[in-house]
């Protein structure tokens, strides 16, 4: 799986251990050896509900947790778009020479 995914292998460990060993996951014969049951069958919004970090994604729908990131998202613009615009009254207010060196 290291190689297929940008993860490292301490994370799947860690994932296949915390979320998914005995659930879906399975030794086969040895620690090192796995066989997998039953995840080909869930959803793609069950599977990262499994797979998330965070306990209020699991209780989220899909659309939900798009939704609140897109908000987020639209609010750390809004605050760069509004201290750009601060910026430029304030070079207006002082002179652009006194800031010259600064950008």
């Amino acid at each position: 799986m290291v190689g297929q995914t940008i993860y490292s292998k301490n994370s799947i460990n860690k994932c296949i251990n915390e979320k998914l060993l005995d659930k879906y996951v399975f030794h086969a014969g040895s620690r090192t050896k796995y066989r997998c049951e039953g995840v080909s069958v869930l959803s793609n919004e069950a599977f990262l509900a499994i797979m998330s970090q965070s306990s209020k994604a699991e209780k989220m729908p899909l659309e939900e947790q798009f939704y609140e990131k897109l908000v987020g998202r639209s609010l750390d613009a809004f605050t760069l778009a509004s201290e750009f615009i601060l910026k430029v009254k304030v070079l207006k207010v002082q002179g652009y020479e006194s800031y010259a060196g600064s950008f």
